[in-house]
């Protein structure tokens, strides 16, 4: 992923900064590669874009904990940007996957 390296302040936090443009890019090339069971790039764009904005807003928790959380705020968004939930659910957990993974 391009994130910059995790950092901790005094108080023992981390600090995580991702570099959209880049993981956008990263994805538009996943998903022309792999496009079994996934929507078409630009239809998962926003969803991708939720998901990672979710990561940055809570990111010392565990995305398990967070899913109602999540899919409350998801239902806010514009119909015309929202997948159908298992979908979502399914962009959200790689999306997450991918920032965790070493």
């Amino acid at each position: 992923m391009h994130a910059s390296t995790p950092t901790t302040d005094s108080s023992g936090a981390r600090a995580v900064v991702v570099d959209i443009t880049q993981e956008l890019r990263w994805w538009r090339t996943f998903y022309a590669q792999y496009p079994q069971g996934r929507p078409v790039f630009s239809q998962a764009e926003p969803t991708l874009k939720f998901a990672y904005d979710s990561y940055l807003l809570r990111p010392h928790e565990r995305l398990d904990a967070l899913w109602p959380d999540i899919h409350q705020r998801y239902g806010q968004l514009p119909a015309h940007e929202r997948l159908d939930w298992p979908r979502a659910e399914q962009v959200i957990g790689e999306v997450w996957r991918r920032i965790l993974s070493p």
